[in-house]
């Protein structure tokens, strides 16, 4: 996006100087209703197939050349919530493999530490988390709805 040049800087900071835009923005929800829908979200099912899959997307950072320090435990757990959330939003009441697709590099990308290779080579995590999703078998979807 970049800097704005000086005269739109100087506008920008005219017209901000005595009110700020966020003043003006009202609440689309509450507390109690986002603790609800957060609530409703952790329920969504998650078959144990889909956990030995977030489990071996987790290891194949690990063990990915070009990364230093790959997803522990608790980011993979930080995968699984962001799987079900997005399962929620979709609609459904169990998550999928495309789920954990979905928010795999957000959940992961910024919880990797790359080889100084990886960033001679100018590699990003998002690259490798794609490459590492490709290579890592996904389960038959068939069995992830709720039994």
């Amino acid at each position: 996006m970049g800097y704005p040049d000086v005269n739109n800087q100087a506008l920008l900071m005219k017209e901000r100087h005595h009110e700020d835009p966020l003043d003006s923005c009202r609440a689309i929800t509450n507390t109690e209703k986002l603790a609800e829908l957060s609530s409703a979200a952790m329920e969504t099912y998650v078959a144990d197939e889909l956990y030995v899959y977030i489990a071996q997307l987790a290891e194949a950072t690990r063990k990915h050349p070009e990364i230093l320090l790959g997803l522990s435990p608790r980011g993979a757990l930080a995968l699984a919530r962001a799987a079900k959330a997005n399962a929620f939003l979709e609609g459904r009441d169990y998550a999928t493999p495309d789920d954990v697709l979905a928010v795999f590099p957000d959940a992961a990308a910024h919880r990797l530490v790359l080889s100084a290779k990886a960033r001679l080579h100018e590699l990003t995590p998002q690259q490798l988390l794609k490459d590492i999703a490709a290579q890592v078998k996904k389960p038959d979807v068939r069995e992830f709805k709720l039994k």
